[in-house]
């Protein structure tokens, strides 16, 4: 169920987390995985990636860096007649908000030696506290949030390239008016190290559960066509000659007995 929209941030709100929730089974749980993402080229370049049939690099995130040239416009003395788009812009509604974001943080983000790389750690930042915002304190059913960095890498035609994950944040909450456990180092401790024997990690048995027979009978078909009983051609054969009658052949190569006027 996608909650976000540009630069990863939770756009759908409350509204849209009660929707996902609401999917979530009786008994069961939710798990929502969030990150922005950020590309990187062949040589290292961030914001720069080679999309899979597209022969030159191009921007990512895209929406992140037209907001950083936003605001640069705007705060610049040289263009500081040209504004970005208002924040409630209805047909650009998104980005306009991605920039009121960056506009916020500029202080952070211009002495940056990569602007790009300190607006992604924002953005991560905002989109949390957002998605934590838009959990109701009483929403009946644990909650995980697995978030970090999505860092996507050139795709050459014919291969899908490798994309990677920096996880930031582990948390889980088991029910309703609790707080959210941190748990992102042990992921990372784990994640990390050989603890995990993967070649002789125990395989769960399998499911126990047998579906119940099913109670549903056809019905018997209304109508039986008859059975005809018909002879071996030899059989037929042997009845003509006993009885004095000469086969005859069809035109079509069958022997039919002869008919007698």
């Amino acid at each position: 169920f996608p909650l976000s929209g540009l630069a990863g941030v939770p756009f759908t709100g409350k509204t849209g987390f009660g929707a996902y929730g609401s999917h979530a089974p009786d008994g069961g749980a939710v798990l929502i995985f969030f990150a922005p993402h950020i590309g990187l080229s062949e040589v290292g370049e961030l914001g720069k990636v080679k999309r899979l049939g597209v022969g030159k690099h191009s921007g990512a995130c895209g929406s992140l860096l037209a907001a950083i040239a936003a605001v640069e416009k705007k705060r610049s003395a040289q263009n500081h007649e040209q504004q970005p788009p208002p924040a409630d812009d209805p047909l650009d509604y998104q980005q306009s908000q991605v920039v009121e974001i960056i506009d916020q943080h500029w202080e952070e983000i211009k002495d940056s030696p990569n602007r790009l790389r300190a607006a992604t750690e924002i953005v991560y930042q905002v989109i949390k506290w957002r998605l934590i915002a838009c959990i109701p304190v009483d929403f009946p059913k644990p909650v995980g949030l697995i978030g970090g960095i999505q860092i996507n890498t050139d795709k050459e035609d014919g291969s899908s390239g490798v994309d990677y994950f920096q996880p930031k944040d582990v948390l889980f909450r088991r029910g309703p008016n609790r707080e959210f456990t941190e748990k992102t180092l042990e992921f990372q401790r784990l994640a990390a190290s050989d603890e995990i024997d993967h070649q002789n990690y125990e395989q769960p048995p399998p499911h126990q559960y047998q579906p119940p027979p099913s109670q549903y009978q056809p019905p018997p078909p209304q109508y039986q066509p008859p059975q005809y009983q018909q002879p071996p051609p030899q059989q037929y054969y042997s009845q003509q000659q006993s009885q004095g009658q000469t086969p005859q052949m069809s035109p079509h190569g069958s022997q039919t007995p002869a008919i007698d006027h």
